[in-house]
C-alpha cells in the first residue's frame, strides 16, 4: 500500500515522511496485506508478492515457462519460478 505525499519545501520531508509511513501502518490492517500495482513505490520482492498474493507462485510458473532468461526485467517483476 502506498500513496503519493507532495511538498515542496525540503525542511517538510522528515515529517511528511514520517506522517506518510504512520498513516501506510494504521491502513495495512484494511488491506490485508495487498499492494496495488500501479503504487508500487516500495521496491523488493516482498512487494511483488503482495501485489500478486496468491496468484504469485503461478506467475512464476508462468515467467519459468514464457520468459525464462527474464528479458522483461525492467519493472518490479515476478521473477522465473
Amino acid at each position: 500500500m502506498s500513496f503519493w505525499v507532495p511538498w515542496k519545501e525540503e525542511a517538510q520531508s522528515s515529517a511528511r515522511m514520517a506522517w506518510s509511513k504512520t498513516t501506510l501502518e494504521r491502513l495495512r490492517q484494511y488491506s490485508g496485506g495487498r499492494v496495488y500495482a500501479n503504487y508500487m513505490s516500495t521496491t523488493g520482492e516482498a512487494v511483488v508478492k503482495s501485489v500478486y498474493g496468491s496468484n504469485y507462485t503461478r506467475l512464476a510458473q508462468l515467467k519459468k515457462k514464457y520468459d525464462p532468461e527474464n528479458f522483461f526485467h525492467l519493472n518490479q517483476n515476478v521473477l522465473p519460478a
